[in-house]
């Protein structure tokens, strides 16, 4: 005759508290070491390069991209320069050209005196900083 023996089964119990401490440290660490980039409109552009460069406040300003393409973008839509100097007339204090490297000096003039004619002080037109 066989004998059964009854077998005690062992309870096992997860501790989870150590693996959330790793993951709410893991988390911690990757947005305290992260670094944050200002999204663009989504403009093909390539900023020329210069080995110094001032940052710029935003506050009433106008943005305008101009592609590679010799287009023209502000306020997310493709504009001509009578629609650019119809949005200027609201007599922003700054305006920002962000235009691609290969952009024809014609078309950054143009520009320049389009902010002018509106009385327009501050042009400022964006760069990426490198070391040379």
């Amino acid at each position: 005759m066989k004998s059964r023996k009854k077998r005690s089964r062992i309870a096992t119990v997860l501790d989870i508290a150590p693996l959330v401490d790793c993951v709410f440290l893991l988390l911690l660490f990757f947005l305290l070491t992260s670094s944050f980039v200002e999204q663009q409109n989504g403009f093909e552009v390539n900023l020329p390069g210069v080995s110094f460069a001032e940052a710029l406040e935003k506050d009433h300003s106008v943005t305008v991209f101009v592609t590679s393409g010799q287009e023209l973008f502000a306020n997310g839509q493709k504009v001509s320069f009578g629609e650019l100097e119809k949005l200027l007339a609201s007599k922003p204090e700054t305006l920002i050209i962000k235009a691609d490297k290969n952009v024809r000096l014609e078309v950054i003039t143009k520009l320049m005196d389009l902010a002018k004619a509106q009385q327009i002080a501050n042009v400022s037109i964006a760069t990426l900083i490198e070391k040379f």
